[in-house]
């Protein structure tokens, strides 16, 4: 599940366009979500950068994940959340593949690019810069971590 790459020798700091490239590619539209095979993969990253996690789920097949790097706390610490889902795209004319993550003239194209998987790619970038302190990762299903019954209020009430 890791970030294939010709470029696996660049430092993953230098590679978000290829992080969002992958999560465009799942298509993690909600309804339905599907989100769990694209947590599991940022789940991989995650593992491979050294981070502790933890998978949470009502619905197996919309997880929610939960990372810490353990730093040298020479800083406070830094939470990055974000969610993985998109919207609906029934009725829209794209000009390119929705869930091809394909760059054009400098551009990456597709669902959730300008939104949060963009921000997640940018996430996974920083938080392998190197650490001085505790960095954690919160990664919701859902742009509704708060109030949905599977997302992050899940958790705080208690669920996983």
């Amino acid at each position: 599940m890791s970030l294939s790459s010709a470029n696996e020798e660049v430092p993953l700091y230098e590679r978000p366009d290829e992080l969002l490239k992958q999560l465009i590619r799942f298509n993690t539209t909600n309804p339905p979500g599907n989100e769990r095979e694209c947590i599991e993969w940022i789940d991989g990253v995650l593992r491979e950068g050294g981070y502790e996690t933890k998978i949470l789920a009502k619905d197996p097949e919309r997880p929610n994940l939960l990372a810490q790097l353990k730093g040298r706390d020479e800083a406070p610490s830094l939470l990055l959340q974000g969610h993985v889902d998109v919207v609906p795209v029934e009725g829209q004319n794209w000009q390119h593949p929705l869930f091809e993550g394909k760059n054009v003239d400098g551009w990456i194209w597709g669902r959730g690019a300008l939104e949060m998987k963009g921000g997640i790619a940018m996430m996974l970038a920083v938080g392998s810069t190197g650490r001085c302190n505790t960095i954690g990762f919160g990664c919701c299903l859902d742009r509704r971590c708060a109030s949905g019954e599977t997302g992050s209020s899940w958790r705080v009430v208690g669920g996983g």
